[in-house]
């Protein structure tokens, strides 16, 4: 069974690296002049070039990589309602993209503030495209933040989309799982193995919805119960690109 849950995160893990380049490429096209010139303009259209594209090209692959998984880890045969999953998923994707316009919003004012205050000071554009460029400090160190928060939000809708197939799709008991290892979290650890239903995970938090100190970068994972009952129980899940 540990094998399975392995290949469904390393799965999952590419479709998140597919989307941080997106996010990169999306970041690369737009130059320091421009971000300073449309900063009002552009959390828009990152937030609408990030969704539409997830829709268009990931949203089924992402659907049927968890139907998949879910079929795989089940005894009996699984039928999974792929129109209520993907309803499930676009609410998350709605939520996703106001998240996105908030992160770029707030980044791209405090830069566009910051860089004409310097102006005022006598600062020329070109120092301030320079400082742009440079990921290491002041604006640029803003912007490269940005952009790892701006990834770590992604991450966070992949893994939590792929959950909304288990928690639609599945009517038995589920139990957690945790990636134990010494970057796991006091709070997932204590919940590795623990069996809830869906509405009871649900009302005591689920994966990445902000209950635990890792918040949304929390890797666990939720599987149907009745795995257990021929498959074992659960044992150390390692996450193959984030070690």
């Amino acid at each position: 069974m540990t094998d399975l849950i392995q290949l469904h995160l390393e799965a999952i893990e590419g479709l998140q690296a597919e989307l941080e380049d997106r996010i990169k490429k999306a970041l690369g096209d737009i130059g320091p002049e421009e971000l300073l010139a449309r900063a009002d303009e552009l959390p828009q259209e990152i937030a609408d070039e990030l969704s539409n594209w997830i829709e268009e090209y990931m949203l089924n692959r992402l659907i049927h990589e968890s139907v998949r998984f879910l079929a795989d880890i089940s005894d009996d045969e699984v039928t999974v309602d792929e129109e209520r999953v993907r309803s499930g998923v676009l609410l998350l994707l709605d939520h996703y993209k106001s998240t996105v316009i908030t992160l770029s919003t707030a980044a791209f004012s405090e830069i566009k503030n910051q860089a004409a205050l310097q102006q005022n000071m006598g600062r020329s554009t070109d120092k301030i495209v320079a400082e742009l460029e440079d990921a290491t400090a002041g604006l640029g160190a803003r912007l490269s933040g940005f952009q790892r928060s701006l990834v770590a939000t992604t991450d966070s809708f992949v893994s939590s989309a792929g959950g909304v197939v288990v928690l639609t799709g599945v009517s038995e008991a589920l139990t957690w799982i945790t990636v134990l290892d010494k970057k796991v979290c006091g709070d997932c650890d204590k919940r590795h193995g623990m069996c809830q239903t869906a509405q009871e995970w649900i009302d005591l938090g689920l994966p990445r919805s902000g209950w635990s100190v890792c918040t949304g970068y929390c890797r666990c994972i939720l599987v149907p119960n009745s795995t257990f009952v021929s498959k074992g129980s659960p044992g150390p899940v390692v996450r193959g690109r984030r070690k």
